[in-house]
C-alpha cells in the first residue's frame, strides 16, 4: 500500500471554473479558476516530493485507490468532483501513468468541518497484480 498525503483545502474541479477568451481557437473557452490551479501546482509538487523521498516509479499497472478528503467547510461538494481533482494531480505528478488505471475507489470518503490546517487528502494506493 502506498499513501501520499496532499495538504490544503481540495477543490471540486468541475465546479470551481471560469470563462475566458482564447485568442488562438476565437471562441470562449471553460478553465480551472484560479484557486483550482494553484491547489494542483502545490499538489504536483507535494507529490513528487513524496515520490522522491519514498523512491517510487511511475505506476504502470491497474490500482485501487482510496481517497481520504478532508474539508474545512461544512458546504458539500460533489464527492467524484473531489476525487478527479485529486486524479488528475497524481497523474500529472507522474505517480500514475493514467487516471483510467484506477480501478475502484473502495472506502473513499468525504470529511467536512475540520479545522482549516488540518484541510487535506489522503491517498492510498494498492498496485492490483
Amino acid at each position: 500500500m502506498i499513501k501520499f498525503i496532499i495538504l490544503g483545502q481540495t477543490p471540486s474541479k468541475k465546479n470551481t471554473h471560469r470563462s475566458m477568451y482564447s485568442s488562438h481557437k476565437k471562441r470562449f473557452i471553460i478553465a480551472p479558476s484560479k484557486a483550482c490551479l494553484e491547489w494542483e501546482n502545490l499538489a504536483i509538487l507535494q507529490l513528487m516530493h513524496q515520490m522522491n523521498y519514498q523512491g517510487l516509479e511511475t505506476i504502470t499497472a491497474p490500482v485501487h485507490c482510496k481517497i481520504l478528503v478532508y474539508r474545512a467547510t461544512k458546504i458539500r461538494a460533489d464527492r467524484l468532483n473531489l476525487y478527479q481533482s485529486v486524479e488528475d494531480a497524481l497523474e500529472r505528478a507522474g505517480v500514475i501513468e493514467n487516471d483510467f488505471l484506477i480501478e475502484s475507489h473502495d472506502g473513499s470518503r468525504v470529511y467536512y468541518g475540520v479545522k482549516i490546517d488540518e484541510a487535506r487528502a489522503e491517498i492510498y494506493l494498492e498496485v492490483i497484480g
